[in-house]
């Protein structure tokens, strides 16, 4: 079975270049890192379910983060739905591999990931010729281990975190260029304050999805919500192969990537 998880986790400062581990149960296989990655466009808008543990001030703060990335296209694109509930989960990594889209608030966090990680976006799809195909997602914040805020008092920005971890979802990768050229840069730190996408994010989205930005030649996208059964599409797949990536920034500024093939 061919399934990618990729697991973006964002912590607090600066950045280094990335360390790379790769393991594989399979000899030369190629889990296909440097592919890009995105949804279907049949299936926007995703349905986000938030969990109801976040408080009304950071549900709306969510919310309002999913609505900036279809705003970035002008609302051409409806990408996500996020008028949705889901209950908090206490278990381990893979009982979020459920088909439910959801945003998670977790103040027990999974011991398979670092204690110093802000947030975690996994995302699971299936390779295809030349791209992978996300299939489902979730985003985990680490409340545990750290402090969020809505209102620019302390903590780090909800806002911006949720935004970042969004762009995961919807298949952008790091931005290595600089936080104020792009919400996808590698780092965030309790100063970091980005709550709309940047003109560099906007290009990226539109290219990835085939979107065209000028007046009424935009290009929509006929969608519809996503359901559990539609995410859980990649357990039926047979003969291909299994792909686990984690991206990893931490506290104390470096990153590794993670790259598992599986049979």
């Amino acid at each position: 079975m061919k399934t990618v998880i990729f697991a973006l986790i964002l912590a607090a400062a600066g950045c280094q270049q990335p360390q790379e581990t790769a393991f594989s149960s399979r000899s030369n296989a190629n889990p296909g890192q440097d592919l890009p990655s995105k949804w279907s466009s049949s299936v926007f808008p995703l349905r986000i379910n938030i969990s109801d543990s976040f408080d009304s001030s950071e549900g709306q703060a969510i919310r309002d983060m999913a609505n900036e990335w279809s705003n970035s296209v002008n609302g051409v694109v409806d990408f996500m739905d996020p008028n949705y509930t889901v209950s908090e989960k206490n278990s381990s990594l893979s009982e979020y591999e459920d088909g439910v889209i959801g945003v998670y608030k977790l103040y027990s966090w999974p011991d398979e990931l670092p204690q110093t990680a802000l947030a975690v976006t996994q995302v699971i799809g299936v390779r295809k010729s030349g791209y992978i195909q996300i299939l489902h997602a979730d985003i985990l914040v680490n409340y545990q281990n750290y402090s969020f805020t809505t209102d620019h008092t302390w903590g780090y920005d909800l806002q911006t975190i949720i935004l970042h971890e969004m762009g995961h979802l919807l298949g952008l990768y790091h931005d290595g260029n600089s936080t104020n050229d792009s919400v996808m840069y590698e780092s965030i730190t309790r100063y970091t304050d980005n709550r709309s996408p940047k003109e560099r994010d906007i290009q990226n989205i539109e290219n990835k999805y085939g979107i065209q930005r000028s007046g009424s030649n935009y290009r929509s996208l006929a969608g519809r919500t996503i359901s559990p059964q539609d995410s859980q599409e990649y357990s039926d797949k047979v003969n291909e192969e299994k792909v686990v990536i984690q991206y990893q920034v931490m506290a104390d500024g470096s990153e590794k990537r993670k790259i598992k093939v599986l049979e």
